[in-house]
C-alpha cells in the first residue's frame, strides 16, 4: 500500500499552495486555518521547527496535518 503512494507523483506544489491559500482565506475556523497554514508552509519548504515557532503547534501536529492532507489527496485521485 505504501509503495502505491511512493510511485505516484506528489501533488503539484503551486496548485496545492493556491488551494491551501483559498481554504485559509475562506475558513472562519481558527483551528482549520492553522492546519492549512502549517501545510502551506511545509510545501513552501519551511522547516517543521520554523512552522512550530510561527504557528505555535507541535511537531507531531504538523506531521499529522500533512499526512491527513496527503491521504485525502490520494483518496480523491
Amino acid at each position: 500500500m505504501i509503495n502505491k503512494y511512493l510511485q505516484q507523483e506528489m501533488p503539484v506544489v503551486g496548485g496545492v499552495i493556491a488551494e491551501l491559500q483559498e481554504f485559509i482565506d475562506q475558513n472562519p475556523n481558527v483551528r482549520e486555518v492553522r492546519k492549512g497554514l502549517a501545510i502551506k508552509l511545509v510545501y513552501q519548504s519551511y522547516l517543521y521547527e520554523e512552522i512550530q515557532t510561527i504557528i505555535g503547534v507541535s511537531l507531531g501536529s504538523i506531521t499529522f496535518f500533512k499526512n491527513k492532507i496527503l491521504v485525502l489527496y490520494y483518496s480523491v485521485v
